[in-house]
C-alpha cells in the first residue's frame, strides 16, 4: 500500500489506478510520470502546483520505479 496524502487526495484514485491496474492516466499525471517538467507546469492546476515538492517525494519513494520515469518507461506499463 502505498502513501499519497502529499498530494491532492482527487489525484489517489487516478495514481492507484495507474499503479495497479495499468490504467492510463490524465494529462498531468501522464506529464508527471513521465518526469516531463514542462507539461507538468502545463498541466497543473493550482493544487498540483502548489505540491510539486511532493509529487517529487511520491515518485522518489512511493511510486515504484518500473512505471516512472520516462514516457517510455510509462508506456511499456501501460502495455503490461
Amino acid at each position: 500500500m502505498y502513501d499519497y496524502t502529499g498530494v491532492p487526495s482527487y489525484m489517489w484514485e487516478g495514481i492507484r489506478n495507474y499503479v495497479n491496474q495499468r490504467i492510463a492516466p490524465g494529462s498531468f499525471l501522464r506529464a508527471v510520470l513521465e518526469n516531463n517538467f514542462k507539461d507538468v507546469v502545463g498541466y497543473a492546476d493550482e493544487n498540483n502546483l502548489r505540491c510539486l515538492p511532493q509529487w517529487a517525494v511520491l515518485l522518489r519513494w512511493q511510486i515504484p520505479s518500473a512505471c516512472q520515469g520516462s514516457p517510455e518507461k510509462v508506456k511499456a506499463w501501460l502495455k503490461g
